[in-house]
């Protein structure tokens, strides 16, 4: 399992590649819309799937596929 990487706010570019930009995950069962597609096609959008648990990723690097976590007062990890 890899080590998760939790960030109090969408990093600008993956700390393991160094691609850019970073997507943000979308979850649920999305009304599917141009603006949506749109933003699937530039990457600033990835879908997450229909299962929303408690402790998933916020954010995905568009190239390495590198999940990003959101820092909270409960996460006992070192920040990136």
């Amino acid at each position: 399992m890899k080590e998760r990487k939790f960030f109090k706010r969408k990093p600008r570019k993956c700390p393991e590649c160094g691609f850019s930009p970073i997507s943000s995950i979308l979850y649920g069962l999305p009304a599917y819309s141009a603006e949506l597609k749109e933003s699937l096609n530039n990457k600033s959008v990835v879908l997450g799937g229909c299962v929303i648990g408690l402790d998933d990723p916020k954010w995905q690097c568009s190239d390495c596929e590198t999940e990003f976590y959101p820092w909270n007062s409960f996460s006992n990890r070192d920040l990136y």
